[in-house]
């Protein structure tokens, strides 16, 4: 409703999370996902940025390897878009 400035701070918090990579895609999902998931037939997808911002968070890497492909076709439900359109 007031843009994705929310969405893209909360993604951010989840990065300074402690424990591993898997513990931080929950709380992803559970947290940050939900946020704009729920009026996904209603509002425009999430912006490219936004894949970026949760894959970093996540991972917490430095690496921009060609990984990026790998690491979303294993967690093609935290994506912020095809994830958005498969549960809408």
């Amino acid at each position: 409703r007031n843009g994705w400035g929310d969405v893209s701070a909360a993604t951010q918090r989840v990065a300074v999370i402690p424990g591993g990579a898997a513990l931080r895609e929950k709380v992803n999902i559970i947290c940050v996902a939900s946020r704009y998931r729920w009026a996904a037939p209603f509002v425009e997808p999430p912006p490219e940025t936004l894949v970026e911002e949760t894959r970093k968070a996540v991972l917490r890497t430095q690496c921009t390897c060609c990984a990026s492909g790998r690491f979303w076709a294993e967690r093609l439900n935290l994506h912020p878009r095809f994830g958005t359109a498969l549960r809408a």
